[in-house]
């Protein structure tokens, strides 16, 4: 959640976020698809922070942990951000072009 606090338009370059991870430093790069895309443009979004505060200014650490944690709640799941990190994801079955 860290991350995403912070994360905004000075991250983006053709579409692509790039990141260095504040916890590890470790560069992330992702690509910006269309739902993403239409989400952000769709708006509102802050200046530094695509999650922003109704002012305009990023949220905190806390303040995005805690909306997260009322979002999960309200849609019945019982975890919070840092649970549903550690949880892997689900599995999906898999096309193999045979019918």
């Amino acid at each position: 959640m860290i991350d995403a606090a912070r994360l905004g338009c000075q991250h983006v370059r053709g579409g692509i976020i790039n990141l260095d991870t504040e916890k590890t430093g470790v560069r992330v790069t992702l690509p910006i698809l269309s739902e993403l895309q239409a989400t952000l443009d769709a708006g509102p979004t802050g200046d530094l922070a695509f999650i922003a505060a109704g002012n305009g200014n990023p949220l905190t650490n806390e303040s995005q942990g805690n909306l997260f944690a009322d979002a999960c709640r309200a849609a019945g799941v019982q975890k919070s951000a840092h649970g549903l990190r550690k949880r892997p994801p689900p599995r999906t079955p898999r096309t193999t072009g045979h019918s």
